[in-house]
């Protein structure tokens, strides 16, 4: 599964000018030496928190897009197997939360009608 995002690590630092935690690349060739992914702004008590969760995207999209790879959930009878091999009652759980993950990669690489506009 390829994706168009900035290649990470995505490093969050706290951008003294702007008072503002930020998640940003370091070291990207370009006029400024680096290219900021976003600005991170809502409640102070949330604003660290949410840079951290923005900053691990990559890694995150990875993470899940080799968990699914590797469980490589076809058929109901893979369910079985699998729920079997990781001491799960119920295969159905399987299917759910492969679902789920499937659906999270399809949002990270806007590949659902859920944007905005």
């Amino acid at each position: 599964m390829t994706t168009k995002h900035t290649p990470g690590p995505w490093i969050p630092c706290f951008d003294e000018r702007a008072d503002e935690w930020t998640a940003r690349l370091p070291r990207i060739e370009g006029s400024a030496g680096q290219v900021y992914i976003c600005d991170v702004s809502g409640p102070e008590d949330q604003r660290e928190a949410n840079t951290h969760l923005i900053a691990a995207a990559p890694e995150l999209y990875e993470a899940l897009n080799r968990v699914i790879q590797a469980i490589a959930l076809d058929t109901e009878e893979d369910a079985v197997a699998i729920a079997k091999a990781l001491g799960c009652e119920d295969p159905s759980n399987i299917i759910d939360v492969c679902a789920l993950a499937r659906a999270a990669l399809a949002k990270a690489a806007a590949r659902t009608s859920a944007r905005r506009k």
